[in-house]
């Protein structure tokens, strides 16, 4: 007889039993396979190579803008023995954890007076390390695939026990981790050695390891959430947003059980949370006089003497004043700078973006210009970013999970689990959706990507329902898996057919998809189109079809899904390949880079592109094409709005892409259409004469 589950006192304060249903064995090997599957796509999407089964070198993806600060100040952790002044902004533990196998290398040099130099980060990375920065990066982004694969085993186990195991438990499970482990924008996050998709996975491990605590109430559960919570805190200050979630998780569990112990558990787990915190930071104390010399701590604002100060904010700095003057050693001060410089600098200045065919506006204060973002930003940005059926997925979990019987828990009769539950599933979301909805910083969706997981949580445990097991599961990783594979290895550009899909997807919002990370794959195509260039150089009549199509077939194997349209059969197709191949020869390939460094020292030598309209081959990052397009706060940057605009008057030319063009007037204005894409996210334009 089939084991039963453990039953669930249905009166408002009843404790729930632990589910007594195992998972079936199936369910664990077709766990198993996800994983592999979502292995091997993360470690192509983080150095792919001409082999699939063998991604040792980033032959076509490089380091995105961030990266390198991020890894090179994790090694000077390693090197120095805690010293977290470089990229203090942010809490040291992802880039520790990103950084520990170079550390680990002695062939990795961090030259002992790297405080001295003017740009450490980048003299670090590319400057000593410069020789072998396609390994350096491979080895650093494999930490971050890791995190990534033991988040797949926690969404499962997690979704599992949601459901109270057995059969709904494992199709939940296989749904959830469906929806995470093909989403295209965790599989480029997750690639890459960056801090917001640890911050996912650690705040998402927090929220289950608090509720787990709420449920059980021993020292055990309750020192695992403080570890996590602790965690999630180093991993990035946007784990602060836990705090909402926790409170109304602790709120609900006192309701329940009509009783304060859960509040103290709370207060106890905040405590412990804290002190791994302060211990991910060597119990570090330093006094305002030891760092007043130091750059790395000195804001631009003076005090009455005319001095930097360490702390800019009035709340933060007066405290710490009063407590500790100038000379006591002030507890995390590192912490505290971090914390301040957050809040004084990208917080209150934020991020130039574009959004619809409109880049950020900047406004004048007292203290400065800032950017004002967008507070419909996420409302365009979760539609464009999420595969149609995660979309629906996630919306039905979210929206049934608010019904008295849309989650296990409350068709079980557990009232206040089930309250429990919605607590841990939609807080802690809607508090970073409407944070960053409300904020100045709008890079895309990696600044929201903590909200994914519990909402991911939401929409598999559809699957727990006996009518759609199936059915929920097969379109939770059927629908994401076909939109990685098709994509693969650019998922960074994905844009879901809502939003016309990856070759238009860029119209709607492009700004922190892809930081500069192909501009290896742009050198190598230059290089082959030159050479392809240099053998039509003396074929200048293009009529004869089969010679023309001899000269060009290599770089057609190898560049054709790149051409636009991809695979050109066409004999006018070829025609004007030839032209552009020519002109790479004759005259370079010129490139609005984004990016910081040298973009030649991938291979191929670009030439910068100047202001105004150019003749030739021309390769731009369609950030820059539409943040710099008619934007009045460009300074020097050249003007790309003679390549392509929006114009919200224009009523001829192309729409806004996918369900976008009912809702945004206008027309995008293209005088010249590229002939190629790298990654989705590099175009490529031949122009004959400037317009």
């Amino acid at each position: 007889m089939a084991a039963q589950p453990a039953p669930v006192d249905a009166t408002l304060g009843g404790d729930p039993s632990p589910p007594a249903v195992p998972i079936p064995a199936a369910a664990k090997w077709v766990l198993a396979l996800l994983m592999a599957i979502h292995a091997w796509l993360l470690l192509g999407a983080a150095a792919p190579s001409t082999h699939v089964l063998a991604p040792l070198t980033p032959a076509v993806k490089g380091p995105t803008f961030d990266e390198y600060f991020y890894i090179a100040a994790g090694a000077t952790y390693w090197r120095s023995g805690g010293d977290f002044a470089e990229n203090r902004e942010h809490p040291p533990l992802t880039k520790l954890l990103t950084s520990a196998p170079l550390a680990a290398r002695s062939d990795f040099e961090v030259p002992e007076h790297y405080r001295d130099l003017l740009h450490p980060p980048q003299q670090i990375f590319y400057g000593h390390n410069g020789g072998d920065w396609a390994r350096n990066l491979y080895l650093a982004r494999l930490p971050v695939v890791a995190v990534a694969l033991l988040l797949d085993l926690c969404m499962f186990l997690a979704a599992a026990s949601l459901a109270a195991g057995g059969a709904a438990g494992a199709w939940a499970g296989l749904a959830s981790t469906g929806l995470l482990a093909f989403d295209p924008s965790c599989i480029a996050a997750a690639a890459t050695a960056n801090l917001d998709f640890p911050s996912a996975a650690f705040a998402f491990a927090a929220l289950l390891a608090v509720r787990r605590a709420l449920l059980l109430q021993t020292s055990g559960s309750a020192c695992l959430a403080s570890l996590a919570l602790g965690a999630a805190m180093l991993a990035k200050l946007t784990a602060l947003l836990l705090a909402p979630a926790l409170a109304a998780m602790a709120l609900v569990a006192v309701l329940g059980r009509r009783s304060l112990k859960p509040l103290l558990l709370c207060v106890l787990i905040g405590l412990g949370a804290f002190s791994t915190f302060a211990a991910g930071y060597g119990f570090e104390t330093k006094s305002i006089a030891h760092v007043s010399g130091h750059g790395k701590y000195l804001s631009k604002q003076k005090d009455e003497q005319g001095n930097p100060r360490v702390l800019t904010k009035a709340w933060l700095r007066e405290p710490v004043d009063a407590l500790f003057g100038r000379d006591r050693g002030v507890p995390l001060l590192t912490a505290i700078k971090g914390l301040d410089h957050t809040l004084s600098e990208t917080g209150r200045i934020g991020h130039n973006g574009y959004l619809l065919g409109e880049t950020t506006p900047l406004e004048q204060t007292p203290e400065g210009p800032r950017y004002v973002g967008w507070k419909h930003y996420y409302l365009a940005v979760l539609p464009q970013k999420l595969p149609l059926t995660s979309l629906l997925l996630v919306v039905a979990g979210a929206v049934l999970a608010l019904t008295p019987r849309g989650l296990p828990s409350a068709r079980a009769g557990s009232r206040w689990v089930a309250w429990l539950d919605r607590a841990t599933l939609l807080v802690f979301p809607t508090v970073v959706l409407l944070q960053f909805s409300l904020s100045n910083a709008q890079l895309g969706i990696k600044y929201v990507l903590p909200a994914l997981p519990p909402l991911f949580l939401a929409g598999g445990l559809l699957a727990s329902r006996r009518a759609l097991h199936g059915w929920i599961a097969s379109l939770a990783i059927g629908g994401a898996f076909q939109a990685v594979v098709r994509l693969h290895p650019d998922e960074a550009m994905f844009s879901s057919l809502l939003a016309g899909g990856a070759d238009a997807g860029h119209r709607v919002a492009c700004v922190g998809d892809d930081w500069g990370q192909d501009a290896p794959g742009l050198a190598l195509f230059c290089n082959d189109l030159a050479a392809t260039g240099e053998a039509l150089a003396a074929e200048q009549n293009d009529d004869d079809l089969e010679r023309l199509r001899t000269t060009l077939a290599p770089f057609l194997e190898a560049h054709g899904r790149e051409l636009l349209p991809p695979h050109p059969h066409d004999p006018a197709d070829w025609r004007r390949l030839a032209r552009a191949a020519r002109r790479a020869a004759r005259f370079g390939v010129h490139y609005r880079y984004y990016g910081e460094g040298d973009p030649s020292a991938y291979g191929y030598d670009f030439e910068p592109l100047p202001p105004g309209p150019q003749t030739g081959v021309v390769a731009v990052h369609v950030t820059n094409l539409h943040r710099e397009a008619f934007n009045p706060f460009l300074g020097n940057a050249p003007d790309l709005g003679w390549l392509e605009r929006f114009d919200r008057t224009a009523s001829e030319g192309s729409p806004m892409p996918g369900i976008f063009g009912f809702f945004v007037p206008g027309r995008w204005i293209s005088p010249h259409r590229p002939f190629a894409s790298i990654g989705k996210a590099i175009l490529l334009y031949d122009i004959e004469a400037p317009k």
